[in-house]
Formats: C-alpha cells, sequence, structure tokens
C-alpha cells in the first residue's frame, strides 16, 4: 500500500436501493468520479464515454449534482448514485425446435449486445430452454457504442482489461444466475456458445481492438479458429465473424432465421447502436455495416434513455398528445422508439420541416405554439412534458442514426444490382410490414413536404373561388398588363378561377388581381 495518504481517497457512496451506504477508498491520484465508480462496480451510464458531452453520468455530491466524469472526489464526500435501471429487456423469441443431444448437463447461449447482455440455459437432454436472464451492459459507463470503448482501450493503459473485466464479470453472474434458476452446479455447463458484434466479442476475449479504430479496419481474429477461452469452467465457444465490423451475431442471425439455405435475395437488418445488414440468400450474402451511433437506443439524445421505467415508448397526436410510460409513472425521458414516433408526429404537424430543422413557436402551426420555445440559434425546443424535451439536435441525431441505415442499404442494394421494391417483389407477395415501412418512410422523410403542398393546394382553391365583383374597373387596377385588361373586361368573369383560364391572362395577371380583390 502506498504509503502517501494524499494518493487515496474515502467517500460514502449511496443508492436509493440499497438500506445503508457503503464507504468507498480508492487510490486517486486525482482521477475523477466515475472512473473510481468504475473500479468500484457501479454501472453509471456515460454515452460520450466520460468526455463531458452526454451529461448521462449526471449523480449527487453532497448533495449536489454534478456530472461523474468532470468531478474529483474528496475525503469525506457523499456520493448517490441515481435509482439503478429497472426496465425490463425483451428477450423472448420463438424458441428454435428442440434438439436433443444425448448429453447430459446443460449448455449457454450468450448474447453480447453493446447494450444489453442476454444468457438462454439448455438443457442437453431435452434440447429446450431451461432458463433465462438479462442485464444492460456493463460497458455502458466507458462509452455507450463500440467507438467510444475502442477509444478508451487507446487512452488508458488498463483500458482493454478494465473493458474485458467487466463485460466477463457480468456474463459469468448472469449465467450463476440462470444455473440457479434451474437448481444446477457450474460443473454441469458444458459449454457456452457466445455471439455479439466483432468489437464485441474481441473485447470479451481480451483481444487488442485498436486496428478497428482506423482503415483497413482488419480485427485481430475474426474467430474463424477457435480460441481457448472458458467460463465457470466450460469451454467458450465464439460465433465467427464475417468483418471488423460485422459480427457473429450477423452470422448467428442468418442461421437462425433459415435465409441462408432459401433461394432469392433478402435483406436481414440488424439495428441498434451499430447497424449491421446483409442481402442475399443460400448463394451467399453481401454484408456492411454503418455507425448509427446511439439515438435508437435512447442515447446522445438531450431527454434521451434506455427502455426503462419512465421512459416514454410511444407518442399519439389525437387533438392532443398522448404516451406510453413503461412502468406506468411519470415520464422522464425518451427512449428509441418514443423518439421515433415523437419525430414522425412533429413532421406530420408541421414542426419539424422537411429539412429536419426544429421550428421555433412563430413559424409552426397555431396549435402546436404553446409546445414550443426557443434555443439560443433560432431553433425550436418542443416540450413534451415539463421534463421531457426534444431540442433541433435531437431531431439530427435521428436524422443521421435513419440516414446511416438508408446508406447501407442502398450500398448492398447496388452491390446486387437489385431495387428495394424488386427485393420486396422476391417471394411474389408483399412482406406484412412493407406498408409499415412506407409509412415510416412517409411520415419521417415526406410528410412534411407533403402537408405543406396540401396547404398551398387548399390556398389555391380558396383563391380560385373568390368572387370578382361585377362592376370591377380592371382598368384602375396597377400592373395589370394591357392584354390581360381587355380580356377580363370584355368576358367579365365571375371567380378568379375563371379569370386564370381566360386566354391572355398570365399567372401574375391573377396575382396582381388578388393582391387588389384582397386589399
Amino acid at each position: 500500500m502506498d504509503n502517501n495518504t494524499n494518493n487515496w481517497k474515502e467517500f460514502t457512496l449511496g443508492n436509493p436501493q440499497e438500506e445503508q451506504p457503503r464507504r468507498v477508498a480508492k487510490r486517486s491520484k486525482r482521477k475523477p468520479l466515475l472512473a473510481l465508480l468504475r473500479r468500484a462496480g457501479c454501472t453509471l451510464p456515460a454515452a460520450c464515454g466520460g468526455h463531458g458531452r452526454c451529461g448521462k453520468c449526471r449523480v449527487s455530491v453532497n448533495g449536489v449534482p454534478r456530472l461523474a466524469c468532470r468531478v474529483v472526489p474528496e475525503d469525506g464526500d457523499e456520493v448517490i448514485l441515481p435509482p439503478a435501471a429497472g426496465g425490463r429487456i425483451l428477450t423472448e423469441t420463438l424458441d428454435p425446435p428442440a434438439a436433443p443431444t444425448g448429453e447430459s448437463g446443460c449448455a449457454a447461449a450468450v448474447d453480447l449486445g453493446t447494450t444489453t447482455v442476454a444468457v438462454r440455459l439448455y438443457d442437453l437432454t431435452t434440447g429446450r430452454v431451461a432458463a433465462a436472464c438479462a442485464g444492460w451492459n456493463a460497458q455502458a459507463a466507458y462509452g455507450a457504442d463500440v467507438i467510444s470503448r475502442i477509444q478508451y482501450t487507446r487512452e488508458q493503459p488498463d483500458g482493454l482489461s478494465a473493458l474485458s473485466g467487466c463485460i466477463r464479470a457480468q456474463v459469468e453472474s448472469l449465467l450463476t444466475q440462470a444455473l440457479a434458476q434451474t437448481n444446477r452446479e457450474a460443473r454441469e455447463l458444458k459449454r457456452v456458445v457466445l455471439a455479439g458484434n466483432t468489437v464485441m466479442q474481441l473485447l470479451f476475449a481480451g483481444i487488442s481492438v485498436e486496428s478497428l479504430a482506423a482503415a483497413s479496419f482488419r480485427a485481430e481474429t475474426l474467430f474463424r479458429q477457435p480460441v481457448q477461452d472458458a467460463l465457470l469452467g466450460a469451454p467458450v465457444h465464439y460465433l465467427p465473424c464475417a468483418a471488423g465490423y460485422v459480427g457473429g451475431d450477423i452470422t448467428a442471425g442468418l442461421l437462425a432465421s433459415g435465409l441462408a439455405d432459401r433461394a432469392g435475395r433478402f435483406l436481414y437488418l440488424d439495428i441498434g447502436t451499430n447497424g449491421e445488414m446483409a442481402l442475399g440468400g443460400r448463394d451467399g450474402f453481401t454484408c456492411c455495416a454503418v455507425a448509427c451511433g446511439p439515438a435508437f437506443e435512447g442515447a446522445g439524445v438531450t431527454c434521451g434513455m434506455m427502455g426503462v421505467d419512465g421512459a416514454v415508448s410511444r407518442v399519439r397526436y389525437n387533438g392532443k398528445f398522448e404516451m406510453n410510460v413503461i412502468g406506468g409513472g411519470a415520464a422522464t425521458g425518451l427512449c428509441g422508439s418514443g423518439l421515433i414516433d415523437l419525430a414522425a408526429i412533429l413532421v406530420r404537424q408541421g414542426v419539424i420541416d422537411e429539412t429536419g430543422r426544429l421550428l421555433p413557436p412563430e413559424e409552426v402551426p397555431e396549435r402546436m405554439r404553446a409546445f414550443l420555445t426557443r434555443d439560443e440559434n433560432g431553433n425550436g425546443v418542443f416540450h413534451l412534458t415539463d421534463r421531457v424535451y426534444l431540442t433541433a439536435g435531437d431531431v439530427r441525431s435521428l436524422q443521421l442514426a435513419k440516414a446511416a441505415v438508408a446508406a447501407g442499404v442502398q450500398v448492398l442494394l447496388a452491390q446486387q444490382g437489385i431495387t428495394l421494391a424488386e427485393l420486396c417483389a422476391l417471394e411474389g407477395r408483399e412482406p406484412p410490414d412493407a406498408f409499415v415501412a412506407r409509412r415510416a418512410e412517409i411520415e419521417i422523410k415526406y410528410e412534411g413536404y407533403i402537408q405543406k403542398q396540401l396547404a398551398e393546394v387548399a390556398r389555391q382553391s380558396a383563391a380560385e373561388r373568390r368572387r370578382i365583383p361585377p362592376d370591377i374597373d380592371y382598368t384602375q387596377i396597377r400592373g395589370l398588363r394591357t392584354e390581360a385588361v381587355q380580356k377580363l373586361t370584355a368576358l367579365r368573369p365571375e371567380t378568379v378561377g375563371r379569370a386564370s383560364r381566360v386566354s391572355g391572362v398570365s399567372p401574375a395577371d391573377i396575382a396582381v388581381l388578388l393582391l387588389y380583390l384582397k386589399g
């Protein structure tokens, strides 16, 4: 132990879910609180990787809200963590057909996601699921996306071991929980099969990810050869990856979906913090990956959050705004699905224009003005509730995520030389979700433009119905061309619409006439 006591800090760590606070002593050397909490085993969200940009690592230090990544604790400080994430992670899927192996014991399948981790335990005798459990990825404290985590391993001498250690400990804990649910012992676990994106698999295995930080993005290994590894004494089998950013989770998905055995070409999408996709069939697949960023997961958004209690998951507008809140309590933020819903509604209502700009109060329909304020740049800020709001920057984050997915799909289609319409028609019928996809495309991309055009049509129709006084003196209308004056005086049309169809009367003449009638 270092005898220099100035290098040690002791602070009280409280959590609303714990009855008694803990005292934590850590060698500090002026390290920020976030780093100390990581080492203490506390998973605190830090979407930006601890660079002070996202505001998600906010804690209470001696009763004052502070960013854990920016505050250095002093001896005796009391740190209160926010309530632990209490949301439900959806792991339910269609169970694969039972596949008894004739062995005794059990095996585990691990879905190693960037945001969540899920474990299923299978009985090898029956081939059926025996238990399942899941949790939020413990690496969240080091960044919301794989780029942030790669950067952490490059900036910190012990970065790789820290990230590898925390995720391995978490998966071991989940495996232990699953075994306990079925009253099994660790020695009954025969093997573990693990699938995740390439970065997550490398981090889990403790293999450097530095080569994935720059072109040509070649991983140290793609796990096509066995890697000697074990958890709880059972061998770990990693799913082979396709490329540096197309991982074993895509391999697993293509196999589980059966697309690898089917004739024709199909588009497979795995959308999350990272967007991985594959286009093809039994003749092979073309794959690519795009950086969606964490917007779909609710991170990188001012009031964004994961799909936990308090998150707005659905938004509707029928003359007033209605929403679904996970857990049924007060809304405290927006998760990814709520963000997409809200953006689509605001486009439809003319609050977000066709370029994606969130408009200030004076530029939106009157019924929407009460929900808006202006930011310092002249853009709008939309307030869904007193605590939940959407900024222009949030809309840009969503646009970037959507654009990344669209770009990836377009690249794959170009590589295969087909269009999206051709892909949907491959089986001779429209996929069940094609209507949903088209509707979402219209609402997020085109609806604002369409609404403006419809409003313009309505204005034009009203103008055409405008009646012209029978005794009007066209010679008194300044700006009306001589030919128009002569034609209109001779024919005496009853409405502006009829006047616009008179030969020799131009659109500019009609505009001058309307201004005169309104005057």
